[in-house]
């Protein structure tokens, strides 16, 4: 088990990632969706969750915004 501290002398500035790009919801009944942006507010769902669930690759230009952050971490993709 890995455990990662940051302190104020370590804590980095989140880097702006520029369009394309992958977000995901962090918080409320939709945590965890991600959507693969083409632009601002552009893009597809990869991975419902909540409401959106099973909703993977419906496409919308009018993502609020404010709700994702960028995504870091490794996806894989595979049919099943």
């Amino acid at each position: 088990m890995a455990i990662k501290v940051t302190t104020p002398e370590t804590k980095q500035e989140k880097e702006y990632k520029p369009f394309p790009k992958l977000m995901v919801i962090e918080n409320g009944p939709n945590a965890g969706t991600i959507i693969g942006f083409r632009g601002e507010g552009g893009g597809s769902v990869i991975l419902g969750c909540g409401n959106l669930k099973g909703c993977e690759f419906k496409s919308s230009e009018s993502w609020d915004m404010e709700q994702f952050t960028d995504y870091n971490d490794l996806i894989t993709i595979q049919n099943a």
